[in-house]
């Protein structure tokens, strides 16, 4: 009966041990899987907030692109543009695709929405800027509704970070207390595990008891090291950046592959050494305070630098600019540190350039026109960041000339003058002849005595050169419109800086700025040119063509008098030929006329003699001027009932009117109507004139106003500054002038003038009916 108790009870033990070490092991797997889990949590919010500090990073540089562009209009810019709103959609589509919470699909939403309207108002902006429109008449927009949808868009977007960045730091301290619960749990789990396969194996078999209780301690011991692996291998195996643990006594117990990519050092050559060895001793002794108050004040987690920039140093010696975090976990009582960090000097370089780059342009393009100051300025841009010498070379007509040749110290005048001043011949070699000829960038990271002889055109330019002391030099063309203008030279001597790829990339960015500010210098001094020779025949205009004019205008009543003379068989004829000669006459003194009011408009030289005029009597004079050009056609009058006096120039506002009707006359059929009125309006009294002729197309009303266009190219009877006069007279009055019109339905034109104040209203007249006149 005992033996039969007994072997019951051991056949128990047999069956319920391996159950009981079976649970503890399958929670011990269970505590691992928690583990991978929280860690991939962890990873894909790690991913989403790298992808927000891209999307953050590449809106603000869209924004600083786009402003560039409508400061500086040029095609290479809006490329850059396009490129970077292809990388901004990218990672927007991106970020909407992955796995959002509630918040983050209303940020999402937010962003797409005012990206949207903020694309529509950027790409109307850009257009306009393209089209030639001024800078300073595209303020009201950029600093209303598009600054506006801006900075709601940057607002959005540093909102999406910052909860990105809270769901991270949440997820990490989450991790750490996982990591730190599970540590004791999984102990305890391997030890039940111990235990019940060691009784297990007691009861089995008790001659082996001493062999199988080795066996066992080695399994335990490999369970420990496994776990401890399991603890890190997740976080390091995630991400490519830099992640080293420290101990108490801050000496390196973990350096992974992204650490020995970074550093330059291989883990065995720093396991086991302080954590000074990794940071440059200006700032180690910082350093340790932080990690004193670190420690002492209990903290799981923190990043590093959050005040002042934080730099690695390599192996090398080289140190670089790092974006740090770190955290503690204290396990069976001893803390651990652990330093999540990454290079980031390659995206502090590229926001220098982006800075330089936006900050070169709007210097540039504030810049006098002139071309010499253009050029000098250009040659202090390029030593302040780019090199110790820089060379302007300008080309005309196959002639080459050292326009500035500049060093960042300004003791090295003399070197510079001399050099300047020495005669260039464009057939023979010198630093930048191969750029001028194959209008291609050129790198040259070494240059030997050798080379600096072969780029000499005598023995004077060689002793020029050597004083330069060339060590490493790379030059780019100034192109524009397919047109070379010349190169661009940067020297590095003292310095001893070795030029490589991406400077040359850099330096063809310079390049494309300065090409477009030296286009624009010489674009403005050819518009100056025109601008004077325009001036020299509107003169010629006024003066030699108006004296001859005017005589013919006097004589002409004298030959319509006399030519009526009875009998005469070509009396007829003869009063034709003189109406004729009439019209023209008159024709050219309104074109002279309209000629040298568009030279006074421009000149700011436009008069304007206001003065309280009635409004009635203004209506009836416009009329009977043109009244004899309206043979067969009706012209009307709307009752304008009592309407206040406007504050005019009398003389300049009919001729507002002359142009208006004859426009009205030219286009009207016979048997059509022209009608004239006016009525008050928002302290202003609106004229109108309105025609029944053919109308205007889209296109027509887009370009009235427009100096020189006429909608009939081919017709001669006018220069096509008629109605931009009309425009400028009614707009140096203080009102505005506007046409409504349709295809087939006539057209309107309305324009305002200011009231009179305390003017007596005009009383009512007696062609107030309206009606043909």
């Amino acid at each position: 009966m005992e033996m039969r108790h007994f072997f019951s009870m051991t056949t128990a033990l047999v069956i319920i041990i391996p159950l009981v070490a079976g649970a503890a092991l399958l929670r011990v797997f269970q505590i691992s899987q928690a583990e991978q889990a929280i860690l991939r949590r962890y990873a894909l919010v790690t991913e989403q907030t790298l992808r927000a500090e891209r999307l953050n990073a590449e809106g603000e540089r869209l924004a600083r692109l786009s402003r560039s562009y409508l400061l500086t209009p040029h095609p290479d810019i809006m490329k850059e543009v396009d490129t970077s709103r292809a990388r901004f959609d990218g990672l927007a589509r991106q970020l909407a695709e992955a796995h959002l919470d509630e918040r983050e699909r209303e940020l999402m939403e937010e962003i797409s929405r005012a990206d949207r309207f903020l694309r529509s108002i950027a790409r109307d902006l850009h257009q306009q800027r393209g089209e030639g429109v001024p800078v300073e008449e595209l303020q009201p927009p950029l600093t209303g509704e598009y600054q506006f949808l801006r900075e709601a868009l940057d607002e959005t977007l540093r909102e999406l970070l910052h909860h990105e960045r809270e769901r991270m730091s949440a997820l990490e301290s989450e991790a750490h207390q996982v990591l730190a619960e599970s540590g004791g749990m999984r102990l305890f789990a391997v030890i039940v595990a111990v235990i019940m396969l060691a009784l297990q194996a007691v009861l089995a078999m008790r001659e082996l008891h001493r062999r199988r209780l080795a066996q066992e301690m080695a399994e335990s011991n490999a369970a420990e090291r496994a776990a401890s692996e399991a603890r890190y291998s997740g976080i390091v195996s995630l991400a490519a950046d830099a992640i080293i643990t420290v101990d108490e006594a801050q000496r390196i117990t973990l350096f992974n592959a992204g650490a020995e990519t970074i550093f330059g050092y291989q883990a065995a050559e720093v396991l086991g050494r302080p954590l000074d060895v990794l940071m440059p001793e200006r700032l180690r002794e910082r350093h340790h305070q932080f990690l004193r108050t670190f420690v002492e004040k209990g903290l799981a987690a923190r990043r590093i630098g959050e005040r002042q920039r934080v730099h690695g140093l390599r192996k090398s010696g080289e140190e670089f600019p790092i974006d740090a975090a770190i955290s503690s976990l204290e396990v069976e009582g001893k803390r651990t540190l652990t330093v999540i960090l990454r290079d980031i000097s390659e995206q502090k370089r590229v926001e220098e350039e982006q800075r330089f780059l936006v900050s070169a342009g709007e210097l540039l393009s504030s810049t006098s026109l002139d071309s010499e100051r253009t050029l000098s300025r250009v040659a202090q841009l390029a030593v302040e960041r780019l090199a110790d010498w820089c060379l302007v070379c300008l080309c005309d007509e196959g002639r080459v000339r050292l326009s500035e040749v500049v060093h960042r110290d300004p003791a090295q005048w003399q070197t510079a003058s001399l050099l300047r001043g020495f005669p260039l011949d464009s057939r023979r070699a010198f630093l930048a002849r191969e750029v001028l000829v194959q209008r291609k960038p050129l790198l040259q990271s070494h240059v030997s005595a050798e080379q600096l002889a072969a780029l000499a055109q005598s023995d004077d330019h060689l002793l020029l050169l050597r004083r330069l002391n060339v060590r490493s030099f790379m030059a780019v063309p100034l192109m524009a419109n397919e047109r070379l203008l010349g190169t661009l030279t940067f020297i590095s001597s003292d310095s001893g800086h070795v030029y490589t790829p991406r400077d040359l990339e850099f330096a063809e960015q310079l390049g494309r700025y300065s090409s477009l500010a030296l286009e624009n210098a010489r674009l403005y001094q050819s518009a100056r040119d025109a601008t004077l020779a325009r001036d020299k025949i509107l003169g010629v205009v006024a003066h030699d063509l108006r004296s001859p004019l005017q005589s013919i205008l006097l004589a002409l009543p004298m030959l319509q008098r006399r030519a009526p003379v009875p009998g005469g068989v070509n009396d007829e004829r003869q009063g034709k030929l003189l109406e004729r000669l009439s019209t023209s006459a008159h024709r050219m003194n309104r074109m002279i006329e309209d000629l040298l009011d568009v030279a006074r408009v421009e000149a700011g030289q436009l008069s304007i003699r206001a003065s309280p005029q009635p409004t009635e009597p203004l209506l009836h004079e416009a009329l009977e001027t043109v009244r004899p050009q309206a043979q067969q056609i009706q012209l009307v009058l709307e009752p304008p009932g009592s309407l206040p006096p406007v504050l005019a120039d009398r003389d300049r506002l009919l001729q507002v009117f002359s142009n208006l009707l004859g426009n009205a006359l030219k286009f009207t059929p016979s048997g059509g109507e022209v009608r004239v009125g006016a009525h008050a309006k928002d302290g202003q009294v609106v004229f109108f004139v309105k025609d029944t002729g053919p109308g205007l197309t889209a296109e027509a009303r887009q370009h009235l106003f427009e100096r020189f266009w006429q909608a009939n190219h081919g017709d001669r009877r006018g220069a096509g500054l008629g109605l931009s006069i009309v425009k400028d007279i009614i707009e140096a009055h203080g009102g505005r002038i506007h046409v409504e019109s349709e295809q087939g339905q006539g057209s309107s034109f309305f324009f305002s003038v200011p009231i009179a104040l305390n003017a007596t209203p005009s009383p009512p007249g007696p062609l107030d009916t309206a009606g043909p006149l």
